[in-house]
């Protein structure tokens, strides 16, 4: 069995305790207009042009069997007529064009996290499972973390929620740390700006809660998006009424991932939004603290 990997990170601080391996799977059930990894939506594999490497040899368009690539525009890779076979990517000198998705065994990938074991050790730190949503490639999933489990590599998942119990059940007990991320409480704009239902989110949280895993959970500050009215309040207080649960991150919008759009022929439409001023998230934190809750910034 191989998995989708978009990316893969060493030596982080982020994601979880300790110095940490992140592991980018592909595919996502959401399609957040702020994401900051938008090539890790789609499960399957897609190439990308980065156009700031483009030296305008047209070796590309010599090579490319499918009449695939544009000269011009933005939009260089027609995806539809792309068959991936890397004819382009050979030819290419300077690097422009890239395959995103490498096809993965569960031992390549544990080979590659325990190589930073000691600093595991040293700092409490581990692997954590990223994406898009780990979830979607849940068999996949199951057996690495199965691989991680048995040689004592602590493991984060870093997860929307957006799954079936069942699959969540399967692989709890070889997950550590659980990142769940919670964006809008409200069943009817959560639908409305992110396409899917929150219940099997929020049902999954509260199983989650119940079973004394062990959960943080995190919510991102968007301002218009998850951060309006008192969202953000409400979340704090469904997570303060949950067993177990006693720390929330925060985390506020940045536009770190613009440039990942244009690479991958998409459009980032959040170009005029602000992050949220620094008084608003002591605010937030003065707010969680309130209901007992351990609020962090950043994740």
């Amino acid at each position: 069995m191989k998995g989708i990997i978009s990316d893969t990170q060493r030596f982080s601080i982020h994601d979880g305790p300790g110095i940490r391996t992140l592991i980018f799977l592909k595919g996502c059930p959401f399609s957040c207009p702020w994401c900051c990894n938008p090539e890790t939506q789609l499960k399957d594999r897609e190439i990308v042009f980065y156009d700031f490497k483009c030296i305008a040899c047209d070796n590309c368009l010599k090579a490319c069997i499918g009449s695939a690539i544009r000269k011009t525009g933005k939009q260089r890779i027609d995806k539809e007529k792309c068959n991936l076979c890397g004819n382009c990517i050979d030819v290419c000198p300077s690097g422009a064009l890239k395959i995103v998705g490498d096809l993965m065994t569960a031992e390549q990938i544990y080979d590659l996290v325990v190589k930073d074991r000691i600093f595991y050790e040293k700092s409490g730190g581990g692997v954590t499972f990223s994406g898009g949503e780990p979830f979607v490639q849940h068999d996949f999933l199951y057996t690495v973390l199965d691989r991680m489990k048995h040689n004592g590599i602590h493991t984060a998942v870093e997860t929307s929620g957006y799954t079936d119990w069942s699959v969540i059940e399967k692989l709890r007990h070889k997950i550590d740390l659980f990142l769940f991320d919670l964006k809008i409480l409200d069943p009817a704009r959560h639908f409305n700006i992110l396409g899917v239902d929150n219940t099997p989110i929020l049902y999954n949280l509260e199983k989650l809660a119940k079973s004394g895993s062990n959960v943080n959970v995190r919510v991102p500050i968007i301002p218009g998006f998850t951060y309006f009215e008192n969202n953000i309040n409400e979340i704090f207080k469904y997570v303060a009424s949950l067993k177990h649960i006693k720390t929330v991150h925060i985390l506020p919008y940045h536009n770190y991932g613009k440039n990942k759009y244009s690479y991958s022929g998409r459009t980032y439409e959040l170009d005029s939004l602000k992050p949220p001023s620094e008084n608003q998230m002591k605010k937030l934190i003065h707010y969680a603290g309130e209901l007992g809750l351990e609020c962090i910034t950043g994740g």
